[in-house]
């Protein structure tokens, strides 16, 4: 059970400015104070697990070095000199965890034992800083039961927290071979308790307006996503108002449909001989409606908006929790605008637009990845002396790198034994893509390579976001932050009063032993007979 102990009572204000600018109770924000809360947000940070291989056996040594950058430009930071990396077994429980400090370059470097006492099955690697958990916190749902096993309602509050920002990794652990040289990949499940129920056959499609709102009277993209009961994406086609549907990539697609003021058609499918129908999100007869639109050099945003009484209205534009751009704008009589900006003033990566009126309240917000091409050739390149290697052969590599890389990690291992799985991530994939988003990204790898296709599969994966790492509504509060960049080892927690209790004498001590308590000599004067403390012969 976890709990807290207060020892250094260190909150911070993220306040760069950020109290100074926080609006009094009951008084409204403008823009101007919103940019400003904007620009002087906190930077976070990322973590990367460089790994040895990408399965292993059982009595193996899963080797690894961990980089800590900054999310701002992704380069080495010095924030925080401490990172945490943690073994996590199938049953969600912690193996081991281990606390390193992060060199002047940026990483550190661990290992962890597969003993053969653990059992085979997918073990998780997580890692993080303590300035990370400041950041993308959900709690879980607990029940009255779950509430008892703690002191009070805070601590079990802090038990069921859930951190968006934590690195996260699962390789495959395999029982050990039985015969040396041979390696047949397997697991010995453990005995449950309890078996799972077979999901029932069925087909769940998710509809995703872009900005968020279907707003009646307009023009709106609606993004979509298919899975089965499995939760693996299905690809099919289907209608909506006598327009036909289809998936583009991996489940995904999108339509464009003119929003009606009154009740909207249904998206009907058919799947393994089964009729499916859908409702779509529900009309807004006032709010934003926004539609963004990618050029070579601009991303422009039209936006619609119905039944505000404002004219001031800004988009934010923000990468990685940093702000990118800030625009003000006026709708006409219609209720649009159109606003560009240039590309060259945002940053590669996953990039999140928000539509806020005047008071800084978002309205309507779409993640958009740019691509300004830093990242599009490799800045390390390696050859051999030769393709094939006998077992145990030297092996000669010629390495170049760019002259601003002055530290790098290798791995090697057998190609022919590697393991094939849906995680194709690498370092770059990591910090621009996959830990931005929610959940577990496969192939990811796949949105990286050369061609306007993958850009269109990439967009339809950030449209299908429900999602956002860097919540603008959390960077714009002002609230205070949980823990500092950590520079030296640090306990956090809380004191709380005891239930309470007689004070214990001196000369009650020696009765202990006897399994007497409460008592001390010349108590027997004052003792009443029938008390069952007193039932022993104490004298």
């Amino acid at each position: 059970m976890k709990t807290r102990f207060l020892v250094f009572a260190f909150l911070f204000v993220a306040s760069l400015g950020l109290k100074a600018q926080q609006s009094d109770k009951g008084k409204q924000m403008d823009l101007d104070s919103v940019q400003t809360l904007l620009e002087h947000a906190p930077v976070q940070e990322k973590v990367y697990l460089h790994l040895d291989n990408n399965c292993y056996f059982k009595g193996d040594t899963i080797w690894y070095k961990v980089y800590v950058v900054s999310a701002k430009d992704l380069t080495y930071t010095d924030q925080s000199k401490l990172v945490y990396v943690e073994l996590v077994s199938p049953d969600g429980l912690v193996v081991e965890r281990q606390t390193l400090v992060v060199s002047e370059q940026g990483y550190g470097a661990g290992d962890f034992q597969l003993t053969d006492s653990l059992y085979s099955g997918f073990y998780e690697l997580r890692a993080y800083t303590k300035w990370m958990l400041n950041f993308c916190v959900t709690h879980h749902s607990y029940d009255r039961k779950d509430r008892e096993q703690f002191y009070n309602r805070a601590m079990a509050d802090d038990f069921f927290r859930l951190y968006g920002t934590v690195y996260s990794r699962v390789v495959p652990v395999y029982e050990r071979p039985e015969k040396e040289g041979e390696y047949a990949k397997f697991f010995v499940s453990r005995a449950k308790t309890r078996y799972d129920k077979e999901e029932k056959e069925r087909l769940k499609v998710t509809f995703f307006p872009e900005g968020g709102h279907l707003l009646a009277g307009t023009r709106c993209r609606v993004a979509f996503e298919a899975k089965d009961e499995e939760g693996q994406s299905v690809d099919l086609e289907g209608t909506v108002n006598g327009k036909t549907i289809k998936t583009q990539h991996e489940g995904r697609g999108v339509f464009e449909i003119d929003v009606p003021e009154d009740d909207l058609p249904k998206a009907r499918f058919q799947y393994k001989d089964k009729s499916y129908s859908f409702d779509l999100p529900k009309v807004e007869k006032t709010g934003c409606a926004l539609m963004l639109q990618q050029t070579e050099d601009e991303v422009v945003a039209h936006i619609n908006i119905k039944g505000m009484k404002s004219n001031q209205y800004a988009i934010v534009v923000m990468c990685r929790g940093i702000l990118q751009a800030f625009e003000e704008f006026s709708i006409d009589d219609k209720g649009q605008a159109t606003v560009a900006i240039d590309k060259e003033e945002l940053s590669t990566g996953v990039n999140d637009m928000v539509v806020i009126d005047r008071e800084g309240a978002p309205m309507a917000d779409r993640l958009f990845f740019v691509n300004n091409g830093e990242y599009d050739h490799p800045k390390i390149t390696i050859e051999t002396d030769k393709i094939d290697y006998e077992p145990f052969e030297p092996i000669t590599l010629r390495m170049q790198t760019d002259e601003d890389i002055d530290h790098l990690s290798i791995a090697v291992r057998d190609r022919a034994s590697e393991e094939l799985s849906y995680d194709t991530g690498n370092i770059l994939t990591e910090l621009l893509l996959s830990s931005e988003l929610k959940g577990f990204i496969p192939h990811p790898d796949q949105y990286f390579m050369p061609g306007d296709d993958h850009s269109a599969d990439l967009d339809l994966l950030l449209r299908v976001q429900g999602w956002r790492r860097y919540d603008y509504k959390d960077i714009t509060s002002g609230q205070e932050l949980r823990y500092t960049p950590e520079q030296n080892l640090s306990v956090e927690g809380g004191v709380y009063n005891t239930v309470s209790f007689d004070a214990i004498r001196n000369c009650e001590m020696k009765y202990w032993a006897m399994g007497v308590f409460g008592v001390c000599d010349g108590d027997e004067d004052n003792m009443d007979p029938n008390d069952p403390k007193y039932q022993k012969d104490v004298m």
